[in-house]
């Protein structure tokens, strides 16, 4: 719901995507507030690299 989807093999299908996309303000600002919501809901680098290191560390103290 964040973006139109394509077959990578229909020309035509693109265009049509990027016509739609191009000619209507509606339906970029609802695609862009889609996928801003989307992006905002996923974990940052930060936290993701702190889990990891967190079950690295874990990971080296079972192993002695």
């Amino acid at each position: 719901d964040s973006a139109l989807l394509v077959s990578p093999a229909d020309p035509r299908a693109l265009g049509e995507a990027l016509y739609a996309v191009c000619s209507s303000r509606a339906l970029r600002e609802s695609l862009a507030a889609r996928a801003t919501a989307r992006a905002r809901a996923l974990p940052t680098w930060d936290s993701l690299a702190s889990r990891v290191e967190r079950a690295l560390t874990a990971a080296s103290r079972s192993a002695r």
